[in-house]
């Protein structure tokens, strides 16, 4: 199964695919979409994820990451920043404010 919307796709994957990994790629997700297509999207992800499905989603939209996403991982030039929970995450304001910032 594959599916393209704009830039963002997901990769083919079958049953020997990684255990059930699937990884989304993205410059953007929502950037530039219809919210109708983001809404979609959103909905297809957290199917994905109720039917078992770990997706890893390299994301620079906070507020469409925070709509799929359990866990964070905040890298800055390599390093990684912050791991954890959204809500470890957002009780760390120094991290929001650092790495967050709209």
């Amino acid at each position: 199964m594959s599916f393209v919307l704009n830039s963002w796709y997901v990769a083919e994957w079958s049953d020997e695919f990684t255990d059930g990994l699937i990884p989304l790629e993205s410059t953007g997700a929502s950037e530039g979409v219809a919210p109708v297509i983001v809404e979609q999207m959103v909905k297809v992800i957290r199917q994905l994820k109720l039917e078992g499905l770990t997706i890893l989603l390299s994301e620079q939209n906070l507020h469409f990451a925070q709509a799929v996403s359990d866990r964070a991982v905040i890298i800055e030039s390599g390093e990684q920043k912050f791991v954890g929970t959204l809500q470890e995450m957002n009780a760390k304001p120094d991290i929001c404010d650092m790495y967050l910032a709209a």
